[in-house]
């Protein structure tokens, strides 16, 4: 993607950059092993929706790596 981001300078890097949730910030530190269900989730769409871009930027189709949507059971949940 660092190449993609040189060619086109519009493009923005944050787009394809997963965050944990502001609100559960905590839980992700220090190797925490409590996470709410909630920030799991907020993470695994953040997940889909920065692969979903990636692939849309590169030639190759990477829609099924990792299966995505009817396999994880997050088809629907799209924020």
């Amino acid at each position: 993607m660092m190449e993609y981001a040189e060619k086109h300078p519009d493009f923005d890097m944050a787009s394809i950059t997963v965050f944990a949730p502001a609100d559960a910030f905590e839980q992700f530190s220090f190797a925490s092993e409590h996470l709410s269900h909630d920030a799991v989730i907020e993470v695994i769409l953040s997940c889909i929706k920065a692969f979903e871009t990636i692939n849309d930027c590169l030639d190759e189709d990477y829609s099924k790596v990792g299966g995505t949507d009817q396999e994880t059971g997050f088809h629907g949940y799209r924020s």
